[in-house]
């Protein structure tokens, strides 16, 4: 492939993420007109675009062990099943207090066996951000000047990501500092973060789907080549 046909196959890439971007906003406009009972199905906790959301990350995963080197996928696999755990509720299903809580670790309210489970799901999760930045950081900074459609995939990602964590119970967040939101903006944003969460796995799948095309089996995790595990 020419360069140039390179060129057209990224930018159609890139529109293509630029029109998922607007159909996860129409999605959020569409869902607010919708009655409790619509709204407890498709966007509350269990329903069904956080059971969709799950399925997405547990399929990225699967995805990424199809990359021949595999020892360099882990840490991606990883974050991806715990991506799934968190958006399944595993966080505060099993436990007395969620373990993404602060005071988790400090709660008395927390059997010491929790914590330490809970502790360790924490240590794992540090570890393989921490690996996955010191690893494929400064390929990702390399690769967003060079705008690679990829890696702009993942940005997008992970902006949704801390767009997400700032909606979540953004409610209960602004009345620590004295601000009271309008119930019916509080609970759009909860919609608007189940949808933006919705989005983080489509566009990771649709970064790996782009890398693992043009660069065949033999690709490691974000692109990169070569370097140590």
């Amino acid at each position: 492939m020419t360069s140039d046909a390179l060129l057209e196959r990224q930018t159609l890439r890139a529109y293509l993420g630029t029109g998922l971007l607007l159909l996860l906003l129409l999605l959020f406009v569409v869902s607010l007109p919708m009655d409790d009972a619509s709204r407890a199905t498709f966007l509350k906790e269990g329903g069904v675009i956080e059971t969709v959301s799950a399925v997405l990350y547990l399929i990225c995963a699967a995805y990424m062990l199809t990359w021949a080197q595999r020892a360099r996928a882990w840490p991606y696999v990883v974050l991806m099943v715990l991506f799934a755990m968190r958006e399944a509720d595993f966080d505060k299903r099993f436990t007395e207090v969620g373990v993404l809580k602060g005071k988790f670790l400090f709660s008395p309210l927390v059997p010491l066996h929790q914590k330490l489970i809970g502790g360790a799901v924490i240590v794992l999760a540090l570890y393989v951000v921490y690996t996955i930045i010191r690893r494929d950081g400064l390929w990702f900074l390399r690769a967003l000047r060079a705008r690679s459609v990829e890696a702009w995939g993942w940005a997008i990602a992970i902006g949704l990501v801390f767009v997400s964590k700032a909606l979540d119970g953004l409610g209960r967040k602004l009345a620590e500092f004295g601000i009271t939101l309008d119930p019916v903006i509080d609970l759009h944003a909860g919609a608007l973060e189940e949808i933006l969460e919705l989005g983080i796995g489509i566009f990771i799948l649709l970064a790996c789907r782009l890398f693992f095309k043009r660069s065949g089996a033999a690709a490691p995790a974000l692109g990169r080549t070569g370097g140590a595990a």
